[in-house]
Parts: C-alpha cells; structure tokens; sequence
C-alpha cells in the first residue's frame, strides 16, 4: 500500500454486550409511548401484536443479511463498507449519502423529542414561551433540558466511545428495568377479559376505516418503522475490542430484531389488559395514564413515564455514534472532505464527524419540530432503500465472493438474500404507494428526489477531491489491509473457478 497513506482508526472497546444495547436501544426509543394506543385503536390488541409478529419475522431476513455482512465488513461506517465491497465506490456513495439523510437528521429530532415528552406529561416545561416556529412554541424549561441533553450526548461521544458505550448500556438497563417493572404488573395484575373484543371491530378514525383485516394491514405497514436501530450496531463495528467473537456480533442484529417483536408484543398485551383497552386508548396521554386510571398507580405510570425516557435518550445515543461514524467512513474514504476521517488523538473518535453531527443536533432546540419532521419521513424512506442496498450486497458478494471470510454465515445463503430484497421492496412500496398506510407527503417525495439530486451534484463537483486517491488506496481505506486481502482473493479464486468452467464447457 501506498506509503504516503495512513487509515485513521477509531478506538477498539466495544463489547458485544454494548453491541445489543446500542441496537436494542435505537429500536425500542419511545414510539410505544406515543403510538402503541393508536395502533391497538386500529387493530385490537391480537391483530396488533399479530402486526407486530408478522413484522418481526418478516425483517429477520434482512436482519441475517446485516448479521452477515457485519462480522465479515466490521469496518466504521458499516453499510458503506458492504456497498463498497460488493458494487464500489458510486454505489458506496449513494448508501452513504442516504444515511447522512436518515441518521443526522434523527439527531436534532429525537433532542427535541425529550423536551416534547416532559410537556406533554408535566405542564410546567410548557410555561415561559420564548418564541414561535410555523405554529410551534418553543418553551424556556423544553429548550433548556434538550440542550443540556444535546451537550451532553455530543461531549459523552467526543470523549470516547467507551463512555458514550457506557451512558448507552446504563440507560438500555434502566428502561428494560423499568419495562420488566410496568410489564410484569399489567400481565399479573390484569385481567384476560380485558382484552376482548381481540380485533377491532371495523369503525371510522380521522376520515379512514380500520378494523377487522383493514386494521391489521393498517398496522403492519407501519411496524417496520419501530424497527429502525438494529442497523446501527454496524455502524460502530470497527470499534469492538481485541478478541471480540465476530460471529456474536454478527448474532446481536438479529437478537436485537428478535427481543424487539419479543417486547412490542409482551407491551400490547399488558396494557390492554390492565384496563378495557377501548377505555385505554380514549385518554389522553394513554401510555402515561393507563395505570394511575386502571389502579391508582401514580408510581407505576412514573416508571412508565422514565423508560420512555430513558428509551429516547438511548436511540439518541445510538443515532448519534451511528451517524458519526457514516460521516466519519465517508471522510476517510475522500467522498466527503478529508477533514471528517480524522481521529482525536487522545480519545480516538471522529473529531470533525462528532462536531458536524453534533452542530445539527443543536439546532433542533432552536427550530423545534415542525421544521424537522418533515425530514424524519424522507429519513424513513432512506433507510429502507438502504435495506434493499445491504440485501442485494449481500447476495452479490455471495455470488461473487463465496470463499470470503463470513465468520456468521447466515441460513439459505443468497435464496435468504433474496427473501430480504423482496421484504425489502414491499416495505418500500408501502412509503411510495399512493393511499397506502404509510405513504409519503407529495411534498415529501419532492423533499427525497431533492435530497438526491444535491448527492448527484455534489458526486461531480467533488470528482478532483475523489480522485487524489487511487481505486486501490480507497479499498484500502474503507476496508482496511486484512479484509480487502481477503475479498480480492476471494473474488480471484472465484473468477479463475468461473474461467476453468468455462474452458470445460
């Protein structure tokens, strides 16, 4: 390799245990706090928890593509690194620049979602307003917590991933802690009679019909959004500690995937136990106020209240290593500037990374909601595109590539990655589909198209940049020297199999 160039590392001191929690924790968050009500409203508590199910198993084949790909590619930046491997650079590019869209803009999000949360549920953070954004107040006591909050996450990151793996493992134990808590008193306290009717029966909601299998679909084709996070774990895959079993890594994205269905499940039928679940999703903040008005349990709506916080804080966490480290893989790469692949020579973590992803996530105290939420929908379809991106990698070096190194070799090989192209697609069909459940704002669809033409322009207009850097030297610095050896040979002894069959035949 060229002597003149360096790789930039970032420290190795993740455990596998700090795997699960970082992708446990981006995935649970606190959308059950806020929408599982709503959901049980559609569908009734079986065909919710049937949605949920059929979700989880339907994303397992996407989930064994990531498993893969991860213990084989464990390189910062993850995705890139298997888009690399398997297309190259405009197709690792393309992964990279969507992620940018999805990670990043999550950050400054999910700030303000914890300033959102504490006025929803104690008034007094919606007193002092300070001014208003497109019909949005922005509050003094919100403002203050989500930016003591973004601080903190940006200094606990940029001082080493060690802390940041720590604030993430402690915050993912308190909110199973208080999830097995809340959980465990509405299954043992509850009643079974509760849960009837078990599917919704069909009704009218906000001018739409729901109910019966209408509900059921209606729920489904939103799930896969509860999932987003398990594809966070690989974005930190380079940084696990010396002597780490890759093929464990690889396990936690499907475990993760796994004990998330494990929990939405469990969820639906305890609170739709505790209380006749048509009562329940008629309060007004159901998930805060479900025990207080089924037992006069205040401590146990408390508790409710502090794991959907700490769920926030968790998922903040972990979008912020994760787009980091995209940031960062792109930098070191020469597909963004040069000054986002350099390490801080002291903690050894993305220096000009940490300082852009967190400048975005300060912003959103001061823009407030409704100027972000728009992205966090045009987020959503990029990440399932990226999903289709992974599940197609992983085929292609399967097919390309058989002999390469896979310490988690996932089950059915490329007819798996198949299954997962296809889940893959429908998710997104049902985000680009007129009248679908889920489908995107034409304005939204205007935002994503935008999005990618920025990423076309800035692809031509940075071509000088790309180039200082040969073919060679950029696998080198996306793969590292041990894995790029190992995939060229692969691919080499491939093509060599390929000619002899072809002199045979």
């Amino acid at each position: 390799m060229s002597n003149h160039l360096k790789r930039a590392e970032l420290a190795k001191e993740m455990k596998v245990f700090d795997y699960f929690t970082l992708g446990l924790g981006a995935m649970l968050g606190a959308a059950w706090f806020v929408l599982m009500a709503g959901n049980i409203q559609k569908a009734g508590p079986l065909g919710t928890a049937l949605a949920f199910a059929a979700s989880a198993v339907f994303l397992i084949p996407i989930g064994l593509c990531y498993s893969e790909l991860t213990a084989s590619i464990p390189v910062a930046g993850g995705e890139l690194g298997f888009t690399y491997a398997a297309s190259g650079t405009k197709m690792s590019y393309s992964t990279g620049w969507l992620l940018i869209l999805a990670y990043a803009i999550l950050c400054p999000w999910e700030v303000v979602a914890v300033g959102s949360l504490l006025g929803v549920v104690f008034p007094i953070f919606r007193t002092m307003p300070m001014y208003t954004v497109v019909d949005y107040v922005i509050y003094f006591p919100q403002f203050a917590v989500e930016m003591i909050l973004a601080i903190a996450i940006i200094y606990y990151n940029y001082t080493g991933i060690k802390r940041a793996a720590k604030v993430q493992t402690f915050l993912a134990k308190f909110m199973l802690t208080c999830f097995v808590i809340f959980l465990t008193l509405g299954i043992c306290f509850g009643k079974v009679e509760n849960l009837y009717p078990l599917v919704a029966k069909v009704h009218q909601m906000d001018g739409t019909t729901y109910g019966g299998i209408g509900g059921f679909l209606a729920v489904l084709a939103i799930t896969p959004f509860f999932y987003c996070g398990f594809d966070t774990i690989p974005q930190a895959a380079e940084e696990g500690s010396l002597g780490i079993s890759l093929k464990d890594l690889g396990k936690t994205l499907t475990y993760s995937i796994l004990a998330g269905g494990s929990f939405y499940v469990v969820l639906i039928f305890s609170v739709s136990m505790i209380m006749p679940w048509p009562e329940m999703t008629k309060l007004p903040v159901p998930m805060a106020q479900l025990f207080t008005a089924a037992k006069g349990w205040k401590i146990v709506s408390q508790i409710v209240i502090w794991g959907a916080m700490a769920g926030l804080i968790t998922t903040l966490n972990a979008f912020f290593v994760a787009a980091t480290r995209v940031v960062f893989a792109l930098g070191r790469a020469n597909l963004m500037p040069k000054r986002f692949g350099e390490v801080h020579p002291k903690y050894q973590t993305p220096t000009y990374a940490t300082y852009f992803v967190g400048a975005l996530t300060i912003m959103g105290p001061f823009i407030g909601k409704p100027l972000i939420a728009p992205f966090t929908n045009v987020g959503s379809l990029a990440f399932m595109v990226v999903w289709f991106a992974i599940c197609y990698s992983a085929y292609k070096l399967r097919v390309d590539a058989p002999t390469f190194t896979r310490p988690y070799s996932m089950m059915g090989g490329k007819g798996m990655a198949i299954l997962g192209m296809l889940a893959s697609l429908i998710i997104i069909a049902t985000l680009v589909v007129p009248r679908s459940p889920g489908a995107l704002k034409p304005f939204e669809h205007l935002m994503f198209a935008l999005w990618i033409g920025i990423g076309v322009v800035n692809w031509f207009i940075t071509e000088k940049r790309r180039n200082e850097i040969s073919i060679k030297e950029r696998t080198y610095m996306i793969l590292g020297e041990k894995i790029k050896n190992d995939l060229e040979k692969a691919i080499e002894k491939n093509n060599m199999h390929i000619d002899q069959k072809d002199q045979v035949s």
